[in-house]
């Protein structure tokens, strides 16, 4: 796959938060993120064309207090400033450029629903009594659509979009909002987030906490992104098959959860944004336990033979694709019918 020289990134992972309760997880997912990024076999951007808005270990620590901490509204919106400064010049150069300009915007860390708004990322400085300060994405959306500097914005956000904080305003960008778009450019987007409005997004839920851990989402997405998300008739990842790759898998995955999570990512022309990989969809380790009643069984898939048991073990180690299958264990009763979805390494119970 070609290196996407013109498309950029804003990766923001923030673990630190001195006012509101710190988070453990948030900072890793930002990094693996950034790392697919800049994967020839994921988003293949030169590394110097990700920002990391995000601080060490040892800054962390230095962190005593709300007032200091970082990163903070300044820094993400300097980190989007640099890459329109940098973009800029070499649009006007050459203006068929454009169709090959891509921003991606990940974040992650302690979030919410601000009145009026979908989904923000508080900055690592928000203290209870300043809950302002943090960024609302479809704000960050709409300046990218607005100026159309990029001809696709890619929005991704691991973190929660409770109502508990409504009192809190959502915050845009500090840069001037521009007069119209760049050369009158239509601007495709798509904004992904890892629960439905008005719901946490977890890993583990913690007492009196609404997101102290983190994981499904990212963890989903990276996969779909990697391959594992089905292809459209082209062996293209378009969003949309990546929508309902993610929901499926997180849905699957938090189905005990006290708030079982539904991840949305949307957009007007979703199809029309698509992910390259070179990588053939990856095997899961999947273990299905046969009751004592069967005596043959086979995983058959849209009618096609995938595995034969050999009569002998009952947990039954197979690898599979992502999807559906059914085992046909010639009219034994089985869990479900015999049918069983895979998403992941794991055991299936029939």
């Amino acid at each position: 796959m070609a290196g996407n020289d013109l498309h950029y990134a804003i990766v923001v992972g923030i673990n630190r938060y001195p006012g509101i309760g710190n988070l453990s997880g948030a900072r890793a997912d930002a990094e693996q993120f950034a790392a697919w990024l800049v994967d020839s076999n994921g988003g293949a951007l030169p590394k110097a064309n990700v920002k990391h808005v995000c601080v060490t270990d040892a800054e962390e620590q230095a962190f005593a207090q709300a007032r200091g901490a970082k990163p903070t509204h300044d820094e993400i919106d300097y980190a989007l400033q640099d890459i329109r400064d940098a973009l800029k010049p070499r649009l006007d150069a050459d203006e068929q450029a454009w169709d090959r300009t891509r921003l991606y915007f990940y974040v992650a860390g302690h979030g919410f629903a601000p009145q009026g708004g979908e989904g923000a990322l508080f900055l690592a400085n928000a203290e209870t009594d300043a809950l302002q300060r943090n960024i609302e994405l479809t704000q960050y959306r709409r300046w990218c659509t607005t100026c159309a500097y990029f001809r696709e914005v890619v929005v991704f956000a691991d973190c929660c979009r409770t109502r508990v904080r409504s009192a809190a305003p959502g915050a845009g960008p500090g840069l001037e909002e521009c007069a119209a778009p760049w050369k009158g450019r239509s601007t495709t987007w798509v904004i992904g987030f890892g629960s439905i409005l008005g719901n946490p997004t977890y890993e583990s839920p913690a007492a009196g906490a609404d997101d102290h851990a983190r994981g499904y989402f990212t963890k989903a997405l990276l996969d779909g992104l990697s391959g594992s998300a089905p292809r459209d008739e082209f062996g293209r990842i378009t969003a949309s098959k990546l929508s309902g790759f993610v929901r499926s898998v997180v849905a699957d995955q938090t189905k005990g959860q006290q708030y079982p999570q539904e991840a949305q990512i949307y957009g007007p022309l979703a199809d029309d944004i698509t992910f390259g990989t070179t990588l053939a969809p990856p095997k899961r380790k999947v273990t299905i336990v046969l009751p004592a009643s069967v005596a043959a069984a086979k995983v058959v898939k849209d009618g096609r033979l995938i595995e034969q048991w050999d009569g002998v073990n009952r947990r039954w180690a197979v690898e599979l694709d992502d999807g559906l299958y059914e085992v046909d264990a010639d009219g034994a009763a089985l869990a479900n019918g015999g049918l069983f979805k895979v998403s992941g390494d794991g055991d299936v119970d029939l």
